[in-house]
């Protein structure tokens, strides 16, 4: 597998996501939605994520229904952008079945064969429930992340479950176990081929966690040769980080270093990586 890099675009149906919080929500959402993915179309990213429900530990988890009630904004902006429809890939931020289920339906019912991915911040991937919706659509793809969080409704919850490890090599040790499991499983049910793998970062992990894990990372894609998505974009680990040596850094600024520094830390890390497929989850179009 060659060396690949993709862009994947994110917008957040949320009244509270830290990144967009707002302003994908309420009056004009829809039509708001709809000029947001067509600006990730003119930037030639193509790989949309959207959820519906913020994870972050400052936020309360919501309801199935009004996570549901929230991706209606979503539906109605898909009629408005048929025309590049085709040519998108749509990844559902979400640790529900139910909620996943409703929304491939809808993105169905307007086009048979686009690709779906699945993401699925739970960290649960051993139900068969899983391995027989991957199986029934070939167009599916479903993204496994590291989150240490013992249920699914406990999912938002995962800053509760950090594991003590302080060392980079301490956490390439832990994932590549953790994702060896899952790469096994996966292989023997026959959908290997669908799946992604996300050390999701920020996710059961503490700030300084991420930049160790940001150091192995190249020696984990190299062992699993599958595609990894790479979400660092807008991370509070990076505001912290940045805080450090500019306490008084704050605004438009603040948000430019953070900026500077993700860009950085994702050159350097493609730079390490010999081969394999790499999706950077951003909020820049």
């Amino acid at each position: 597998m060659k060396k690949e890099i993709q862009k994947m675009g994110v917008i957040n149906i949320t009244p509270n996501s830290f990144s967009d919080g707002g302003q994908f929500f309420g009056d004009g959402a829809a039509l708001k939605i709809a000029n947001q993915i067509r600006l990730f179309y003119s930037a030639q990213t193509l790989i949309i994520d959207i959820g519906a429900e913020s994870t972050a530990p400052i936020n309360s988890a919501v309801s199935q229904e009004e996570e549901s009630l929230r991706f209606q904004f979503f539906f109605s902006a898909l009629d408005l952008i048929l025309d590049i429809l085709p040519s998108l890939t749509f990844s559902i931020d979400t640790y529900r079945f139910e909620t996943f289920n409703l929304v491939l339906r809808k993105i169905r019912s307007r086009n048979k064969f686009i690709p779906v991915w699945w993401n699925d911040i739970s960290g649960k991937c051993f139900e068969q429930a899983i391995i027989d919706l991957l199986k029934s659509d070939k167009n599916l793809h479903y993204i496994y992340c590291h989150n240490l969080a013992p249920t699914r409704n406990e999912s938002g919850e995962h800053i509760k479950f950090i594991p003590a490890i302080h060392t980079a090599s301490g956490w390439e040790n832990h994932l590549f176990k953790y994702f060896l499991s899952a790469f096994e499983h996966f292989e023997k049910e026959g959908v290997l081929q669908q799946i992604i793998f996300d050390p999701c970062f920020g996710f059961s992990k503490g700030p300084e966690d991420n930049f160790r894990i940001l150091d192995v990372l190249p020696i984990l894609i190299g062992k699993f040769q599958l595609p990894w998505v790479l979400g660092i974009s807008r991370k509070s680990f990076l505001k912290k980080e940045v805080l450090k040596s500019k306490p008084n850094l704050e605004g438009v600024e603040l948000l430019k270093s953070c900026k500077q520094l993700e860009t950085s830390l994702l050159a350097r890390l493609s730079a390490l990586v010999d081969c394999g497929k790499i999706i950077e989850r951003t909020h820049w179009q």
